[in-house]
């Protein structure tokens, strides 16, 4: 079987990270930290990419993870909801990810290196349905320090802490005025998990400052060709007092606007700013909080070196 196998070692953890290149399914495991964490973090990403040439996969349906040997941690269905049990109850940020009709899917829990011991095992399982109608499972296993079982010969060798932020992001940011720009690759987070997990690595949900900063964005978010009507959370909110708007992570207050028409207008509750790809353009809007509506995506910003 034809496999690509990485070891990441920290201290004395070491998390292996796998790919099964026969069924379409990677499972990605590996550690991870930034300036802004104390405690040096782990993940296990899975992801599922169709068309499959190698199966006759046509629909994903969920993506699960679990500690074998029957114990489910996660799950993510194609209604976008996680469902998170036992171990992984514990994790801060609990899971994220995005099932799509085409493309890849892709589905990251992540915990405390402490929560697990050498030689735990675990398994992605995407459920998926067949061109015969029939529901199947494909999966792939991975183990703290030991070899994978879709592994030969594994080539240990050691890395630096790993870029979770490459699974979870596009690849390929904005550069802007000494900051980088990063779109998620997942949809359906809340805004408060989304902006947990900028700062986990070292950023923060976009703050946009001035009109320069916000031309830059528009015109990065339209080089990404976003669907339409789709909506990209941004660091304000007005949860705390209606109308006055504040971003997340500095709390500092949101002093540039580029409302849509009608914007904002609180329907149902809503406190948080996205930009939303409407026919006239792209411009901003307040949504729900609880990323459920339409599954926005959202973006992360980061200070380079020596910008202050």
């Amino acid at each position: 079987m034809g496999t690509l196998e990485f070891v990441f070692i920290l201290g004395l953890a070491s998390i292996t990270r796998i790919f099964c290149q026969e069924t379409c399914v990677t499972f990605q495991s590996g550690v991870f930290s930034s300036n802004k964490m104390t405690t040096t973090r782990g993940f296990m990403h899975c992801e599922i990419s169709l068309p499959c040439t190698q199966t006759d996969v046509v629909k994903v349906m969920a993506l699960e993870i679990y500690s074998l040997p029957a114990a489910r941690l996660a799950k993510l269905d194609e209604t976008q909801k996680v469902d998170i049990t036992g171990l992984a109850s514990t994790l801060d940020l609990g899971g994220m990810g995005s099932i799509k009709r085409n493309g890849t899917s892709t589905f990251s829990v992540q915990f405390n290196t402490d929560t697990l011991k050498n030689g735990d095992t675990f398994q992605c399982r995407a459920v998926v349905r067949s061109k015969g109608n029939k529901i199947v499972n494909v999966s792939v296993e991975t183990s703290l320090a030991l070899p994978s079982v879709c592994a030969t010969e594994p080539t240990p060798i050691k890395a630096p802490v790993s870029e979770l932020k490459d699974l979870i992001m596009d690849v390929n940011p904005l550069d802007y005025d000494r900051h980088q720009y990063y779109l998620s690759e997942i949809r359906g987070l809340s805004s408060d998990k989304a902006n947990k997990f900028c700062e986990s690595q070292g950023g923060y949900l976009v703050e946009i400052n001035n009109e320069e900063e916000f031309v830059a964005i528009v015109n990065f978010l339209k080089d990404k060709n976003i669907d339409d009507y789709a909506s990209v959370y941004i660091g304000g909110t007005d949860a705390a007092e209606e109308s006055k708007w504040v971003f997340q992570h500095s709390n500092t207050e949101v002093d540039y606007f580029k409302w849509d028409a009608g914007e904002p207008n609180n329907l149902g509750g809503e406190d948080c700013m996205v930009l939303r790809n409407i026919p006239s353009g792209i411009a901003m809007n307040d949504i729900s909080c609880k990323g459920k509506l339409g599954a926005p995506m959202f973006m992360c910003e980061f200070d380079l070196a020596g910008n202050a």
